[in-house]
This record gives C-alpha cells, structure tokens and sequence, in this order.
C-alpha cells in the first residue's frame, strides 16, 4: 500500500503540472483552426493505438488473469477511441484513407512500456499512469475544443473517451492494490 500511495502521490504532482497548461491552452484559441483540429487528432489516433499495441504485446507474456483480462479490455477500449477519432477526422472532412498514426514512428514512452517485463510494473505504468495522464490531457483538449466551439468533438471525448479512461486509472489502482 505504501508503494501505491506514493505512486500516487507522485502522479498527482506530475497531474497538477500537466493541468496546469489547460489554461493556457484553452486561452489559445488563435490556433483553432479546423487545420489545427485536424493536427491535434492525429496526434491522438498515435495515443490511442499506442495504448492498444501496448496492452495486446502485454496479453501473452501477463500471467495474473485479473491483469490480463484488464490489458484486453483496455486493449479494446483503445481500438475504439482509435475508430471513434477516425470517424471524427472523417466528418470535419480529413481524408483519413492514408492515416499512418506511425510514420513519424512510435513515442519514446511506447519503447519504455514495451520493455517492462513485470506485471505490476506494467500496472502501475500504463493502466494507472498513462491512462491518468491521459485522462487529464483528454480534459484539456476538451477545454480546447469547447474554446474552440467544436462542442461535438468536445463531446464525443466526454461521453465516450473519457469514462473508459478513468476506468482504466481506477482498474489499474485495484489491481496494484491486490497484487
């Protein structure tokens, strides 16, 4: 337990820096532009089958069936944020037909993830701090987009990405409480 509470102390910090920025972002209302929608996510189909890519590598090598159940649920949860984004890009008029999330190549978080080879590390690392970041730059693009008047982009990360993001952090902090 003294080892979560630190965890999670220590993401709180790391939150409260990361959502120190909303503001400012929100204020920037000069860059949304439908070009910067559009930047913006791209940028996040990358996140999302990051997440998934991850959570399937995991699945074969994850030995705790609580664990592994969690990783292909958060696995199938990242596909569709992955479709639902797409679909997204699609109606503001992206031609998503030749989308590589990867031409740029993949995030240096996504190699470090890639090479933790413990259950729990694996836990602690993306179920309950990934997820958690994310969760909190999902709310920041969401105060973008508000800002930026595109309610249904705002709602569409509302009501249909950001609850199963929180699932993840709170699945991820059971599951380091009972392993």
């Amino acid at each position: 337990m003294s080892f979560i509470e630190q965890l999670d102390r220590e993401n709180k910090e790391h939150l409260a820096r990361i959502d120190a920025i909303r503001d400012a972002d929100a204020a920037d209302v000069a860059a949304s532009t439908p070009g910067e929608m559009i930047r913006r996510l791209r940028l996040a189909l990358r996140q999302e089958l990051e997440a998934a890519e991850i959570a399937a590598l995991w699945l074969p090598t994850t030995a705790p069936i609580d664990i592994k159940l969690a990783l292909a649920r958060m696995c199938g949860d990242e596909a569709r944020h992955y479709e639902i984004i797409l679909g997204r890009l699609q109606a503001l008029g992206d031609d998503v037909s030749g989308v590589d999330p990867f031409a740029g190549g993949r995030s240096p978080f996504y190699a470090y993830l890639a090479g933790l080879d413990d259950a729990v590390e694996r836990v602690a690392a993306a179920c309950f701090t990934r997820e958690a970041i994310g969760h909190i730059r999902n709310e920041q693009f969401i105060a973008w987009a508000e800002q930026s008047q595109d309610v249904e982009t705002a709602r569409i990360y509302r009501e249909l990405i950001q609850p199963d993001e929180w699932a993840h952090v709170v699945c991820g902090r059971a599951l380091l409480e009972r392993h």
